[in-house]
């Protein structure tokens, strides 16, 4: 039998990171609901969900709870049209 180490390649295996568009509502107690859209990285929706938790506990850190509900979560797909961009001073040009 060889030392062979079956688990070696999983390391070495590396979820790829895309970017989540998210729109959601924050309610905090005594203010005002705050409708939002933001973007974030993760590899599934459960990494989303994190980051997202981090951010608006880093916005709020003084609240003692936070409720969101999420309206949409998408994947975001990059459609860009490159003639739209003046190359020389990289201004959007419609």
């Amino acid at each position: 039998m060889t030392g062979t180490d079956w688990n070696a390649g999983e390391a070495e295996i590396e979820t790829e990171q895309v970017e989540w568009m998210v729109e959601y509502i924050l309610e905090i107690r005594g203010e005002q609901p705050v409708r939002s859209v933001t973007i974030l990285c993760g590899s599934d929706l459960d990494d989303v969900r994190t980051a997202l938790h981090r951010e608006l506990t880093g916005i709020h850190p003084d609240a003692m709870r936070i409720d969101v509900t999420v309206i949409r979560m998408a994947l975001v797909e990059i459609q860009t049209d490159q003639t739209l961009f003046d190359d020389e001073k990289g201004i959007y040009l419609p």
